[in-house]
């Protein structure tokens, strides 16, 4: 597991040693507390040359959104693992000393979410599944 607070370039050395990748995020792009599972590609799949995600004009090498970090995982070492982004919906992305009662209301769901993502990729490589903690 790795935390950070923002996907970086170098990240993708971790990237391609993965069977999957589960990236868990706050967004205001959906309603708070509701929670988003989505697959995820790496940038150029399906994408035309105009719509491929990065820094843009004026943007920072230093931060990469998760598709083209699983380009450059694809186009440096080979491997671009199964992907998954699992959002949980927020009002506020402002510093803060606690979450908000809705936020944590949603953690579980979360969990769940992440739980459920890891049995079915351990079920679909013929593993067991995950032990409960």
């Amino acid at each position: 597991m790795v935390a950070c607070h923002q996907l970086a370039p170098e990240l993708a050395l971790d990237v391609r040693a993965a069977s999957l990748v589960i990236l868990v995020d706050a967004t205001t792009t959906t309603p708070p507390a509701t929670v988003t599972v989505r697959r995820l590609a790496p940038a150029d799949e399906g994408a035309d040359d105009g719509d491929r995600p990065g820094p843009g004009p004026g943007g920072s090498s230093h931060h990469v959104g998760p598709e083209l970090l699983l380009a450059l995982a694809r186009e440096l070492y080979g491997a671009a693992p199964e992907a998954v982004s699992v959002s949980v919906g927020v009002a506020d992305l402002g510093p803060g000393e606690a979450l908000t009662p809705g936020l944590a209301a949603a953690l579980p769901a979360v969990a769940d979410a992440v739980a459920q993502l890891v049995d079915e990729h351990l079920a679909s490589r013929g593993s067991a599944s995950r032990e409960p903690a």
